[in-house]
């Protein structure tokens, strides 16, 4: 997908112009804005026909014989540090084994102040490699690596306008578990010479054959005091009017903790009349202990659908969120990013 950018011009949502949320230094450029609505298809690396998702080409490289086998799911999602002008960048790289092929989704947004728009959406598919953890690069979603394959920077390129995302001061990280690992790093995002700083999340998760639940997740944080993220875990059919299970991730005043029990309700929802389902829109946070507890709301969201036989469609959804979270007596205004599914 190409995407045309309104430099210096665009205005958001709540009537800031774009060059003010950079540092003042910095006015001159434009971030880079919302994308205009009708753009054209862009190539990636590996086999995709034409007009395919990747749900479309888990079916082309299926057969009666081949059941989709072990996934990986990488996610980066950059929140810009200023609470009042929010910027956010979520990244999502995602690989499943089907027999002797991967099929690979690449996925990137920008939202601004709550209005969000796709960057890009690149699906293909290409051999199993060794490591399927490892993330490739697509036409316009590039990836610049470090010391010990880290990740060093992903890109965004669309002709001669170029974002730059890059991970920075690792704050946080929790990687004792064989099925997903949660990284914090200070971040900042760059066009050329001008940067707007940030937080940014790094969760990587992985899922065996036959297990298919992803989950939601979400990532929060209150500036340099706090930094959160929540994943969801998963639930019996029963447990689906209640509040979801999740696990967490926090640093505190520059302490971190592991949460294994969290709870994450529902408080509000609105019907999403294309899929035919709610979806929510306020959400009420409580850890087990009662230790952490927060309140959250949608002040927008990207919806798409996906295809399905029945009346009630898949979702996918992106949600910029504020509230607040209380951890022993201190109550933290937080902004962040929740990505909601529904298959």
């Amino acid at each position: 997908m190409r995407v045309a950018f309104h430099l210096h011009s665009y205005t958001g949502p709540r009537g800031r112009p774009l060059v003010r949320l950079l540092r003042p230094e910095c006015a001159g450029l434009l971030l880079i804005a919302l994308l205009s609505a009708g753009c054209g298809e862009v190539e990636s690396q590996g086999e995709r026909p034409v007009g395919t998702t990747a749900d479309t080409l888990v079916e082309a490289v299926s057969d009666a014989d081949l059941e989709p086998g072990s996934w990986h799911e990488r996610s980066f999602v950059f929140i810009s540090a200023d609470p009042d002008s929010v910027v956010a960048l979520p990244w999502s790289f995602h690989t499943r084994q089907i027999g002797e092929r991967e099929v690979r989704q690449r996925d990137a947004w920008l939202g601004v102040d709550g209005a969000w728009g796709l960057l890009a959406s690149e699906p293909d598919t290409g051999r199993v490699r060794d490591d399927a953890a490892r993330i490739l690069p697509g036409r316009s979603l590039r990836i610049r690596v470090g010391a010990g394959d880290a990740v060093a920077a992903l890109t965004f390129r669309t002709g001669e306008e170029e974002i730059e995302a890059l991970p920075g001061l690792l704050l946080a990280e929790w990687t004792g578990s064989p099925r997903e690992v949660v990284r914090f790093h200070r971040s900042r995002i760059g066009l050329g010479s001008n940067e707007l700083e940030g937080f940014l999340m790094d969760l990587s998760v992985r899922g065996e054959p036959g297990d298919d639940w992803t989950g939601d997740w979400l990532f929060v944080h209150g500036g340099d005091f706090l930094q959160a993220a929540f994943r969801e875990l998963p639930r019996t059919p029963a447990a689906d009017s209640g509040p979801r299970p999740y696990q967490g991730w926090t640093r505190i005043a520059v302490r971190n903790r592991q949460w294994p029990g969290v709870e994450l309700e529902w408080a509000e929802v609105r019907s999403f009349e294309q899929a035919r389902r709610d979806i929510p829109v306020r959400w009420a946070l409580r850890s087990q202990d009662g230790e952490l507890t927060g309140d959250l709301h949608s002040v927008g969201q990207h919806l798409s659908t996906g295809e399905g036989e029945g009346p009630l469609l898949p979702v996918n959804a992106l949600f910029q969120i504020e509230g607040e979270i209380r951890h022993l007596g201190d109550t933290v205004g937080v902004v962040g990013i929740l990505r909601h599914r529904q298959p």
